[in-house]
């Protein structure tokens, strides 16, 4: 249910702490020979539970976590 990619995730914005992605199975039929499911990403914060998600992939869950206002401003 967790992926340990502690080094790729920036640390949180709110509290300083690590964060963590999470993986959720959703099942996408319930007919027995149809069973099919997707995922859906997260990333939450160990201390303070700030998260970000649902994403349908670890990429652009972590991109999202990783992004800060600060970046943006510099950017331009």
């Amino acid at each position: 249910m967790m992926n340990n990619s502690l080094a790729e995730l920036r640390r949180c914005p709110h509290c300083g702490s690590h964060a963590r992605i999470w993986k959720k199975h959703i099942q996408t039929d319930s007919r027995p020979l149809l069973r099919t499911y997707k995922y859906e990403y997260y990333v939450m914060c160990n201390r303070c539970k700030a998260q970000v998600g649902p994403y349908s992939s670890q990429r652009t869950a972590r991109k999202s976590w990783n992004r800060r206002v600060s970046d943006d401003i510099h950017s331009k």
